[in-house]
C-alpha cells in the first residue's frame, strides 16, 4: 500500500485511487472518504489540488446550497412530497467526496429511497452543480 502526503490533500494512501478518511461538518459531524481519482503509478494532479483546496474552503456553504437540489431531486425521481430538511438528513448520509482528474468533484451519498444507487451532487466541468444517482455520475 503507497502512502504520501501531498501538500493539499494531506496524507493519502493509494486503493485503485488515493484516499483518506476525514470528519466533516455536514448536518452533524459525519466521516467520508476524500478520494482523488487516479491510474497505479499516477500522482494526485493539480486539478484535483485546486478542486480539493475550493471544496475545503467552501464545504458548508455547498452543503447549504445543495439541500434544496437535493429535496427537489428526491421528489422528482421518489415522489417524496413535503421534506423537510430533518427528514432528509435521517435519509442520506454523505460516503464519499470524489475529486476525479478533471478538476471536477461530486459528493457521494448512500439513500434510504435509492439504496442500490445512492445519490450523487456534483460539479460539471463548468463549475454548475447538479444531482443524479450515483451511476449516472461514476
Amino acid at each position: 500500500m503507497e502512502v504520501v502526503t501531498d501538500a493539499i490533500f494531506g496524507k493519502m494512501t493509494y486503493m485503485h485511487s488515493w484516499v483518506k478518511a476525514v470528519d466533516i461538518d455536514w448536518w452533524g459531524v459525519c466521516t467520508v472518504k476524500i478520494i482523488a481519482s487516479a491510474y497505479k503509478n499516477e500522482q494526485i494532479n493539480s486539478e484535483q489540488r485546486e478542486a480539493y483546496s475550493f471544496f475545503e474552503r467552501n464545504a458548508k456553504k455547498i452543503i447549504l446550497n445543495v439541500t434544496p437540489m437535493l429535496r427537489d431531486f428526491i421528489q422528482e425521481n421518489y415522489g417524496i412530497n413535503n421534506l423537510d430538511s430533518d427528514s432528509l438528513i435521517e435519509k442520506i448520509k454523505p460516503t464519499s467526496v470524489v475529486f476525479e482528474r478533471n478538476g471536477t468533484w461530486g459528493i457521494l451519498f448512500d439513500s434510504d429511497w435509492d439504496v442500490e444507487n445512492g445519490i450523487a451532487v456534483f460539479s460539471d466541468v463548468n463549475g454548475n452543480l447538479k444531482v443524479s444517482d450515483q451511476d449516472s455520475y461514476l
